[in-house]
């Protein structure tokens, strides 16, 4: 399995108009190959930690760099088509659609062999989604995620309405992309259990990023860079 510094989170605070900041002098590495859980209290940060490392906003202070380019540089609307994938809480899938036609959406080759790889069958693919559980529908969310070939997959509490069995299996399949095919997966979560199979653990508290000291269940400890 190889591994490389993918994404880096240099000086980065952030705050709202002008409340106590959300994120102060962040510092903090990820590389492929791992699965990274940041845990936290409700409101402590971690969205928007997440919503930087997408482009989805940018920093009030400091960079966040990909390959050791300025995402700025690289262009927000660039870097998210080429670089990062999401798969959300909700599943964000257009509801409207089959499951075929959700992937299609990003993948450059046929969706079916990605529904497959993730647990959906033939079937199940051609149903409208609505049609389908909620883990199945969060499987076809990460489907879509992965047909997009990004390095990086950057899940938000993806297993926040499913049950424990279900939120296994997601959670086996993230780690299977970060394990298996080198990718950098990054997932915000609430629950213990989610954090402990992650490679690394973080934790957001009080604007700072530190290392969570729950041990993971693959035996290794999270480390952290930070001021």
């Amino acid at each position: 399995m190889s591994t490389e510094k993918i994404l880096e989170v240099r000086d980065v605070s952030y705050w709202y108009d002008s409340s106590k900041p959300v994120l102060k002098e962040v510092n903090v590495s990820f590389c492929t190959g791992s699965v990274y859980a940041i845990t936290g209290a409700s409101g402590s940060g971690k969205t928007t930690l997440m919503s930087l490392l997408g482009g989805l906003d940018t920093p009030k202070k400091g960079a966040v760099l990909y390959r050791g380019e300025n995402i700025a540089e690289i262009g927000y609307e660039k870097y998210r088509k080429q670089c990062v994938s999401f798969v959300f809480q909700n599943y964000n899938l257009i509801n409207y659609m089959t499951s075929l036609e959700n992937v299609m959406l990003t993948s450059k080759t046929s969706p079916l062999p990605f529904l497959k790889d993730v647990g959906i069958t033939e079937e199940e693919a051609r149903r409208n989604v609505l049609k389908l559980s909620g883990g199945q529908q969060q499987r076809v969310a990460i489907a879509r995620a992965i047909a997009a070939e990004t390095p990086v997959i950057l899940a938000d509490e993806p297993t926040g309405n499913l049950d424990e069995k279900t939120s296994e299996d997601i959670m086996r399949l993230l780690k299977e992309q970060a394990h298996s095919r080198s990718k950098c997966v990054i997932v915000v979560t609430h629950s213990k259990s989610i954090a402990a199979a992650a490679d690394h653990t973080y934790e957001i508290k009080n604007g700072s990023l530190r290392a969570d000291f729950l041990l993971p269940a693959n035996g290794r400890h999270a480390i952290i860079l930070r001021r």
